[in-house]
């Protein structure tokens, strides 16, 4: 059995463990300060190319909103209310999709391939392993993704 004396631990190792933890907890710190820069900009990027966007949609549907004839307006789904509370939300949805999804799948496909770059410059095995591993995620995401979005199709009606 082993038992535990003052002399197993120096305070030199103990201050040689605190100060390697400090540095790995700098690093982390440096590494969130550098990291939030680009997505900020990326953000803002495409918060200003989903306004643009949305921007020439509007105008364009305007435009040829005018030129419908009356008897498209009498409908009764495309009365003046209808039609602008419809092309009011189509007009958000692109910008959404445009802002936060696309936004997000560039981030994350950035930070695959980035990780996979760093997994095989690091340690080659473990990129081996990400990279057998990839088509297993996507995969599930995929399939996750179907699983979730079909829900959705029950209620489109409603809406």
């Amino acid at each position: 059995m082993y038992h535990y004396s003052k002399t197993d631990t120096s305070a030199s190792q103990v201050s040689e463990s605190l100060g390697n933890a400090e540095n790995y907890v700098l690093g982390v710190f440096l590494l969130a300060i550098f990291i939030f820069f680009p997505f900020m900009i990326q953000s803002i990027l495409f918060t200003i190319v989903g306004e643009d966007m949305t921007e020439k949609i509007r105008k364009e549907v305007y435009l040829k909103m005018l030129k419908l004839p009356v008897k498209w307006f009498e409908m009764k789904a495309n009365r003046g209310g209808t039609a602008a509370t419809r092309f009011g939300i189509d007009s958000r949805q692109v910008n959404s999709l445009t802002t936060s999804m696309i936004s997000t799948l560039v981030m994350n496909f950035s930070s695959i391939i980035i990780g996979m770059i760093l997994a095989f410059i690091f340690e080659w095995r473990l990129g081996l392993v990400g990279l057998i591993a990839m088509p297993c995620m996507v995969l599930a995401g995929f399939i996750s993704m179907l699983f979730y979005g079909g829900f959705g199709d029950d209620n489109k009606k409603y809406y």
